[in-house]
């Protein structure tokens, strides 16, 4: 099976201090999915109807260990520490849930694709909706070139890649900021995670994969300036994600990753 992926632009105090406190909100029953829809996906949805037919819900045991105003990062492994140890159920694995706030996300955080984009004609450049283009670093499957950072292994039964460090050719904060953004280290409140990482998914539901606020969007474009390797020069994807993340960075932006959400 294919999954297509993305990296994109996002303006962080929309997501943190409006998106996803309305998410919880959500999923804590303070609004109703119509509510919640024709603010934040205010084009409209080709699944539209579907969406607004799913249920909703999350332990409010498991809500209560995110107060607002919000402080990201959150961790997986320490809500995964936490969830385990205090026996609080984790209700959301809906990929339906999921796609909602994806298609607001991108619709109401997500940074709009800019006229003289020089990679306006590449398919990976951009995700799009009804609400227009937005700014994007896609890819089918894998990101090939974090295989320069990590030692990459699939398990067949998990249907999940893991991923090792490399010894040498990656600072330490690179591997860091990496594991950050795409390999499920970081958690969106009231989204599925996995039981373990750094790891990315072999299957194609879709999920939201890791995160850098503006200032470590500013240190991981400082540290692919200084990243030097041969197999970069030879990987196609590369160059559109250095863009992005260079874009971001000048701006001011935040980056997320969406699995399976191009």
């Amino acid at each position: 099976m294919s999954s297509y992926s993305c990296v994109i632009p996002v303006d962080w105090a929309l997501l943190w201090e409006d998106v996803i406190p309305a998410w919880l909100s959500l999923l804590a029953g303070s609004i109703t999915p119509h509510e919640f829809y024709a603010r934040y996906v205010p084009a409209g949805e080709e699944y539209g109807e579907l969406l607004l037919d799913e249920g909703y819900a999350e332990s409010a045991n498991f809500l209560s260990l995110f107060p607002v105003p919000l402080r990201p990062p959150f961790s997986r492994d320490k809500l995964h520490e936490i969830s385990e140890s205090l026996k609080i159920p984790h209700d959301i694995n809906s990929v339906s849930c999921l796609y909602m706030l994806a298609a607001a996300i991108k619709q109401s955080a997500a940074i709009n694709l800019v006229p003289d984009d020089p990679y306006v004609g590449d398919y990976f450049a951009f995700t799009e909706d009804r609400s227009g283009k937005k700014l994007a670093a896609g890819t089918k499957n894998l990101y090939s070139f974090l295989e320069t950072a990590f030692e990459v292994c699939y398990n067949s039964e998990t249907h999940l890649y893991h991923y090792f460090r490399r010894t040498e050719g990656t600072s330490n904060q690179l591997h860091t900021l990496f594991e950050s953004l795409f390999l499920y280290q970081r958690v969106i409140p009231g989204t599925w995670f996995p039981s373990d990482s750094p790891i990315w998914p072999g299957f194609d539901d879709e999920s939201f994969a890791g995160y850098l606020s503006p200032r470590e969007v500013a240190l991981l474009w400082n540290e692919l300036v200084h990243w030097e390797s041969r197999t970069l020069v030879e990987d196609c994807l590369y160059p559109l994600f250095a863009d992005r993340v260079k874009r971001a960075a000048e701006a001011g932006y935040g980056l997320l990753t969406i699995h399976a959400g191009l």
